[in-house]
């Protein structure tokens, strides 16, 4: 559980509420963001008491450049105020946005240094034949199965080194990554050679499957290792191997990462797997170099071996079941969806709580829906379910099982269509998909049809007379 921060400028509890409310949206919050959060705190009990909290003149005066100063802490500055800014905003307080990308792009010229097959091969021949060290016997096979892990896995150095025993398992060869980037765990599998050699390492090592709280990697001294000397260690094996930059240095231990991630599409490449064909939102970035991160990883970085056989066609007949759930796996609905509702809706729109929690039902219903109607459970549902008939049918489901009038049914149609147009902006390889649900057209509700009184009481009424009391008469 993360600790607690204490704030001592201005809007303790709400600076406090907002580095709460970042967390729970799953950003891990490390020191120096809550040190930007703090300056921002006291900056703001330096200057007069606004009602808005964070006015134009005072984020411009925050975010603004200082004499001497590189453009890094400026862009810190400038994305912790946009941010604060946005969660005023949804809490419902005036607040000033700054806009996006308003202060200068930082150059930056690195390109990852991408390690051969047989490069790594030599760096873990040396990782396997160092000789034990003078601090402990057990130094020798950690740094043997730590070096494995990113070129094996994808692994981070630290995430393999914040490893549990219980964390891998050695029987179905699964590592269960706990707390990564952003907050977030995941499962990666090991391949055969890497499990048995993990066994291997389990009993070199002798670690105690009976204790699963206890280090993975186990260090002489007690506790876990320093991720600053197991990357001086890995960068030293790269060193032993011949393995350096072009400037005569070591890699970068994440470098390792990069380089699994270009190995297995290259395997993928050499079995006849078409990158362009399975992954159609890549495409046009493919090959160019642009201002996004992934499409420039993506340009710099060339497969090696031969060219598919099966260069990618544009499809010449309707897709089938399979194929749009094909489709739909290159961006999953589950992570649109939630991106939708904890980012999109209370962040980047600033809506109410209350409209988010309406939007949420609509979706628990339709999930329903396909669970009792479909039997679909609602972790197998993907963008292929969302065709005009099953939404029709949701509807009508709507209506004569849960009771619901027309507006009600319009409001839950509603939200399936505009997280749809949401869809259309961020996966624009879901446009087909989306407009079968945009198409269907909203019920029309019945007048209300107003009780009216028989003309012979209306009748009788106006022909009686009436004595007003101008003490009660309201204009």
């Amino acid at each position: 559980m993360a600790a607690e921060v204490t704030f001592d400028g201005a809007f303790p509890e709400l600076f406090s509420e907002y580095v709460e409310y970042k967390r729970n949206l799953g950003y891990v919050y490390p020191k120096s963001r809550i040190y930007l959060v703090k300056c921002l705190s006291r900056f703001l009990a330096g200057r007069a008491a606004d009602e808005r909290v964070l006015t134009r003149d005072a984020a411009e005066a925050f975010t603004g450049p200082r004499d001497g100063e590189p453009s890094g802490p400026a862009a810190g500055r400038r994305g912790t105020a946009r941010q604060f800014a946005l969660f005023l905003r949804w809490k419902g307080t005036d607040a000033w946005v700054l806009p996006e990308h308003s202060g200068p792009r930082q150059p930056s010229s690195f390109a990852p240094r991408i390690i051969s097959a047989e490069e790594m091969a030599r760096v873990i021949a040396c990782a396997d034949a160092r000789p034990a060290s003078r601090c402990g016997p057990q130094a020798q096979p950690v740094y043997a199965m730590l070096v494995r892990l990113p070129w094996c896995c994808g692994l981070r150095t630290g995430e393999a080194l914040s490893l549990r025993v219980g964390d891998v398992d050695l029987a179905d060869a699964v590592i269960t990554v706990r707390k990564a980037k952003h907050n977030r765990a995941r499962l990666v599998p090991m391949s055969g050679s890497l499990a048995a050699h993990a066994r291997r390492y389990a009993v070199a090592v002798g670690l105690v499957p009976e204790d699963p709280g206890s280090w993975f990697f186990p260090s002489p001294r007690g506790g876990g290792y320093n991720p600053g000397s197991a990357t001086a260690h890995i960068q030293g094996l790269m060193l032993e191997a011949g393995v350096t930059t072009a400037s005569g240095r070591a890699p970068r231990t994440h470098d390792l990462r990069r380089s699994y991630a270009v190995a297995s599409l290259a395997k993928m490449q050499a079995d006849g797997w078409t990158f362009t064909r399975r992954c159609p939102c890549w495409q046009p970035t493919w090959g160019t170099r642009t201002s996004s991160r992934r499409s420039t990883t993506c340009a710099s970085t060339r497969l090696p071996g031969r060219p598919s056989s099966r260069p990618w066609r544009a499809p010449t007949r309707v897709p089938s079941r399979t194929r749009w759930r094909e489709m739909a796996a290159t961006r999953p609905f589950a992570d649109m969806l939630a991106q939708f509702l904890i980012v999109y809706l209370p962040v980047t729109r600033a809506c109410s709580r209350h409209t988010v929690s309406a939007y949420r039902d609509a979706f628990t219903l339709f999930l329903e829906f396909m669970d009792q109607r479909q039997a679909t459970p609602p972790d197998k549902v993907c963008f292929a379910d969302f065709t005009t008939s099953n939404v029709t049918a949701f509807l009508g489901w709507l209506h004569t099982d849960r009771q619901s009038s027309a507006a009600t049914a319009n409001q839950r149609l509603a939200a399936l269509k505009s997280f749809f147009r949401y869809v259309q902006a961020e996966a624009p390889e879901q446009i087909a998909q989306a407009r079968q649900v945009l198409g269907v057209r909203a019920a029309r509700a019945p007048n209300q049809v107003s009780a009216t009184c028989p003309w012979e009481r209306s009748r009788c009424y106006w022909n009686t007379p009436h004595v007003v009391d101008f003490a009660t008469w309201r204009c």
